[in-house]
Formats: structure tokens, sequence, C-alpha cells
């Protein structure tokens, strides 16, 4: 069986229930991750939070595996420099939960809903160049702390196939840049999820698992509708094939933990949270005994 972890919103006024319940349901891990209110905290008051986060984790005997933030550039008309600085300055924060792996959205811009279009404007190359630049950097800075940074498969243009993922990774050229899937990204998408997993091979770092019913017209995702096709469903209540994969996990070999993200349905909290451990079991287990056609 696999090791399981949730994301846990550790802004929530009774983050200390949740976590609670989070480890009464069967979960092994927590997931940290940023917000706009986060942003406006100043760094006493996000290192207090930090520090309470981990308390939190360690009484319930529960580990930090990620934090999620989305940029990587913080602007892309500033020196990256003083971005790097900056970048800097948070990883010497965000150290203190004893992470594995910082999430990052691909090729994101601090503050730009629709990054897609600086990019075009700029050019693709060019922008890369920033990029990779800047995550060299910081992969070399994180390193001593023994953190990978992951990026996210987001349903945006440049963005959303693993390939296009891959494309920077093997320009950044460190091996502590890999891969965090988002599966209902995918799914919106209209990806082949099986073959997008393969495709990460031993750069799939981590996860952000959660269904939802697809996007049959084809529409063009940007942040205005995200939420009508992005639901965060708890697996096994959307079309996602779960039993398939598992079978794909354990076919590129992956040994971390399986996070889930902002899992929903209509049921109770407490109810969502135990059936997600219930339902990934039972895939697990299926994933093994039903044959392939």
């Amino acid at each position: 069986m696999r090791k399981l972890g949730i994301y846990v919103d550790q802004l929530r006024k009774d983050v200390d229930i949740f976590i609670s319940k989070i480890k009464n349901s069967g979960f092994e891990f927590i997931a940290t991750q940023d917000s706009i209110e986060w942003f406006k905290l100043d760094k006493k008051e996000r290192l207090n939070l930090i520090d309470k986060v981990r308390n939190l984790a360690e009484k319930n005997n529960l580990k930090i595996v990620a934090h999620h933030s989305c940029p990587v550039l913080l602007s892309i008309e500033e020196d990256q420099k003083e971005n790097l600085k900056r970048q800097f300055e948070y990883i010497e924060e965000l150290k203190n939960l004893g992470i594995s792996f910082w999430v990052l959205h691909t090729r994101s811009i601090k503050g730009e809903e629709k990054p897609w279009i600086k990019i075009k404007k700029i050019g693709k190359r060019k922008f890369d160049k920033l990029t990779c630049f800047v995550l060299k950097e910081m992969c070399q800075y994180i390193s001593q702390y023994n953190i990978s940074i992951a990026l996210e498969n987001v349903p945006y243009p440049y963005a959303k196939k693993v390939e296009d993922i891959l494309e920077i990774i093997e320009k950044v050229d460190e091996e502590n840049l890999g891969i965090c899937f988002d599966s209902g990204h995918s799914n919106i998408c209209n990806l082949d999820l099986k073959e997008e997993i393969l495709s990460c091979k031993n750069k799939l770092f981590t996860t952000h698992f959660h269904d939802n019913l697809g996007n049959k017209e084809k529409v063009v995702i940007d942040d205005e509708n995200i939420s009508k096709y992005d639901l965060h469903l708890v697996p096994g209540l959307g079309i996602i094939n779960w039993i398939e994969i598992n079978r794909i996990l354990d076919k590129i070999g992956y040994k971390n933990p399986v996070v889930f993200e902002g899992i929903k349905g209509i049921e109770p909290e407490e109810d969502l949270l135990y059936m997600t451990v219930k339902l990934w079991r039972s895939f697990e287990k299926l994933s093994k005994e039903i044959k392939d056609e």
C-alpha cells in the first residue's frame, strides 16, 4: 500500500481540528500551500504559522511532505537576481517545514492571470531562458536542505503537458527538479493520463490527485472558468480511471507518497477524508486483481 498525504490550508482557523481529522482518516502525510492571505503576513507571522503547523503535524505523527506556491518568476520585468534574493529568503522560511518537495506552477509569473500572453509577446525562447536561469539557481540553493522542486502541469498554453515540463527540466539539468502531476488539470485538457504519467518516468516527484468530470466540449480553460471544470472531487467521484493510474504508478516505480489536493464532494469533511483513503485502497487492490482486457 502506498503512503498517502493531503493538502492543508494552514490559514484556516480550525487547522488543528482539521489535521486531527486527517490523522484519524488514515493519512500519514500532509502538505501546505500559499494563499492570498499568506502574502499579506509579515515574516514573523509566517514563521510563527510554519512553526504552528509543524508542531501540529508532529503532535499527530504526520510528516509534511510538500509545500505548494505558484510563481517561478515574481516579475518578468525585474532583474532576476533581485527575484532570486527573495526566492532564497522564502526558501529560508520554507525549510522550517521539513518538506521534501516545493511545488511550483510551470511557466508562471506572479500576478499574471494569463502568463501565456506575456510568453507569446516576448517569445517562448526568451521567456524560458529567464525561467531556467531562475530555476537552476533555486534548485542549487534549495538542495542544501535536501528539498526538490516539482513543476506542476497547469491547464494553460505552454504548461499543460508533461512534455512542456520535461523541456524545462532538460534545460535546467539539475537532479532535484522534477514533476508534480495534477490529475485534474490533465483530465480537463482531454489528455491521456496514462501516457502523461508514463512520460514522467523517474521525474515524477509528487502528485496533486483529485477527480473531475472532464471537458467534453473542449472549452479553452482560463482563470475565469477553471472552477467549472477543475472540480477537485474525491478520486472515484469523477471519470478518471484510478485503477489504471495505480498500474502506471507501479510501472514507473513511483515510491513517494500519493498526495491529494483540495478534495471535495457533498458529504461532511470527515466523511470525504475517510472516503478518499478507503476508495484509494480499493483502487490499489483492484489494480492487482482485475486483469487488462
